[in-house]
């Protein structure tokens, strides 16, 4: 899965307004933008209910993301990002590991791949209407 062109532009410019200070002295720039900023995350799991954690992204592309996170994660490992947009709700991404790798400070360089954009639910729940329930009901019930 590969973001569009707006879509990287749309969330690199939400992530340039997170920077932490430290990230305002490093300009470089590459294929991958480098950043600092903090993002929440879910871990999936068939073993286990998923576990919510906010990491620091390292770097960002239109086909993935590297992140800072305390333990090693296996390839395969699958967690959900949830990136905020400029207008409307946030976007959530299915990502994949593809790398871990042990830094000199004891965390990890986490480096996954966007596997899928996962659908939100509606920002504002559809008001009950008795007459349009009814009528629902009957469609589907006969």
């Amino acid at each position: 899965m590969r973001l569009s062109a707006e879509q990287f532009a749309e969330f690199v410019s939400v992530m340039d307004h997170m920077k932490s200070p430290a990230a305002e002295q490093d300009k470089r720039r590459s294929a991958r933008m480098e950043l600092q900023a903090q993002v929440p995350i879910t871990f999936i799991s068939d073993d286990e209910p998923p576990k919510a954690s906010v990491v620091e992204v390292r770097d960002f592309s239109a086909r993935g993301i590297a992140v800072l996170h305390d333990s090693a994660l296996p390839i395969g490992q699958q967690f959900i990002v949830e990136l905020r947009r400029l207008k409307g709700r946030s976007i959530s991404l299915l990502c994949t590991v593809v790398h871990s790798r042990p830094l000199a400070d004891g965390k990890f360089n986490i480096g996954a791949e966007f596997t899928c954009v996962l659908q939100n639910p509606p920002a504002t729940p559809v008001p009950e209407n008795p007459k349009e329930l009814t009528r629902i009901q009957k469609s589907v019930l006969g």
